[in-house]
């Protein structure tokens, strides 16, 4: 008889990354493949918009005679202050094809990842300088500075 045995792939990465940083994640397959095998990606919003994260479908490869992967995705600093529970995507296995298996492997779950804002430079700061003291009937002469426009 024909065996349908598929050889077990694996998909883990990073549960939180710092904003504007990248996340990596790794793929896995249970036994190398005799010819590249090709892992149809997707990088999609659960809770995030387009100024976290940007969503995008693409190929990573798992070369022959290797059993695992690793890539990345980026993160995109916004500039804006979020509480860190708001951005949330998903990497997830799409498809995949070659590696010269019988069967192709069932995808694995997708991996959740969560951005955090992790700094407070991104809210601007309002700084006040001006006179200590000023003479009776003078005018006070005060600057008021943003630190970003």
């Amino acid at each position: 008889g024909t065996t349908t045995d598929a050889p077990t792939l694996t998909l883990t990465g990073d549960a939180s990354v710092n904003e504007g940083e990248a996340a990596s994640y790794t793929l896995t397959l249970s036994e190398a493949p005799t010819a590249d095998f090709t892992v149809t990606i997707v990088v999609a919003h659960k809770t995030t918009e387009d100024g976290d994260v940007t969503p995008v479908t693409r190929d990573v490869v798992i070369a022959a005679g290797t059993t695992s992967t690793d890539f990345t995705v980026d993160t995109l600093d916004d500039s804006l202050n979020e509480s860190a529970d708001d951005d949330v995507f998903t990497v997830s296995v799409n498809a995949t094809a070659g590696g010269d298996f019988e069967a192709q492997p069932t995808a694995p779950a997708a991996v959740e990842t969560t951005i955090n804002d992790g700094t407070t430079t991104d809210a601007p700061t309002l700084t006040l300088t001006g006179d200590a003291s000023v003479n009776e009937g003078e005018a006070a002469s005060y600057t008021l500075t943003l630190s970003e426009a």
